[in-house]
């Protein structure tokens, strides 16, 4: 249910082409979703107080729950200035029939034009400033209208239990607080989740999914930290792919993406919780080991030019011989992370001089 309910509020957001856009494209629909669960609220109480002139305004607003739910179909349909004035006008028509049929002034349903004044601001982009100025100043005079002027409610409206009354006179001026609270409740969930989204995509390589050099420097700086403190070992692996630039000259740059995407797969199965792997270049991948000294790094790093190399990998021209160099350097947590990097691709570089497919330190 909640997944069903999060795909739909998600309508229309993917193909907006910008952050911005897809911020407010999502504040449309979030805002349609909480007017439908207020007019839904606002259905059970009537219902239950058993009132003609209630039951009337809940018919009156039937169809405009319907345009409510098909705000995010008209936002997935690229019907993007449709949708913001849909909601706009349904939540404003709907209480201001609800005012002039049967409530008046006398439920403070009034109080509601406050929060359709100010609440435009997060679905219509900066670009189309009249239509907030024109809400804000149109949601205004109503407010002041009704706010100064009495309208008479209907007769059945005045038959209700004082204490009835009062409850929903003090209900529709606190549902205009709790409202407004609600959308700034789930907007803040949503950026936080949005934040972590990006936070993710910053610092992951797109094309293998792993971690990227950016994410990779600074679990670096962290484990050296974690070195120096603790007086504990840490090791450093890069690794090139054997005559990369040989398999996308000759089956393409589509078939040299597969074979990152394979190295980073087998990658994944070869390294065990707590160490890190990212990829760091075109073709070039490393993996910080901490806790493990020289020894133990010499044996990860064959272990894992050992199931590169013997990991088939079919390609359109048959089978592909995907092996890679494997550099090992111990890293001294007093030192710049550089020079560690150089010493890791000194060793990467020893072993492509004796042949390739090897491991040197």
């Amino acid at each position: 249910m909640l997944d069903a309910i999060n795909s739909w509020l998600h309508w229309g957001v993917d193909t907006q082409p910008s952050y911005t856009l897809k911020r407010k494209v999502l504040h449309t629909n979030v805002g349609a979703l909480i007017a439908v669960l207020s007019m839904l609220n606002f259905y059970a109480v009537s219902l239950n107080i058993a009132s003609r002139a209630m039951f009337g305004v809940v018919l009156i607003q039937l169809p405009f729950l319907c345009l409510l739910f098909a705000i995010p179909w008209f936002n997935r349909k690229g019907r993007y200035a449709l949708a913001r004035w849909t909601l706009a006008f349904s939540v404003i028509a709907s209480q201001l029939l609800a005012i002039l049929t049967a409530f008046g002034s006398f439920l403070y349903v009034h109080y509601y034009f406050i929060l359709f004044a100010i609440i435009p601001v997060a679905f219509f982009p900066r670009q189309q400033w009249r239509s907030l100025v024109f809400l804000f100043i149109f949601n205004v005079w109503l407010f002041i209208t009704f706010e100064n002027h009495w309208f008479a409610p209907d007769p059945e409206i005045l038959l209700l239990d004082s204490a009835i009354a009062q409850s929903l006179r003090t209900g529709y001026a606190a549902s205009t607080f709790l409202t407004t609270l609600a959308f700034i409740w789930m907007m803040d969930l949503i950026a936080e989740r949005n934040e972590k989204q990006l936070e993710a995509l910053s610092v992951t390589d797109m094309l293998t999914e792993l971690p990227n050099r950016r994410y990779f420097e600074l679990a670096f700086c962290q484990e050296m930290a974690v070195s120096r403190r603790d007086n504990k070992p840490l090791a450093l692996l890069m690794l090139d792919i054997d005559h990369f630039k040989r398999i996308n000259d000759t089956f393409g740059h589509d078939e040299g993406d597969r074979v990152l995407r394979h190295i980073a797969r087998v990658l994944r199965q070869a390294i065990r919780a707590g160490n890190v792997i990212a990829r760091v270049g075109g073709e070039e991948f490393a993996v910080l080991l901490p806790g493990a000294a020289r020894s133990e790094a010499m044996e990860v790093a064959e272990r894992i030019r050992f199931s590169i190399e013997s990991e088939s990998y079919l390609c359109q021209g048959g089978k592909l011989d995907v092996t890679v160099s494997i550099g090992v350097c111990d890293v001294d947590g007093a030192l710049p992370m550089e020079d560690s990097y150089r010493a890791a691709d000194k060793a990467l570089y020893i072993a492509k001089q004796q042949g390739r497919n090897r491991v040197a330190v």
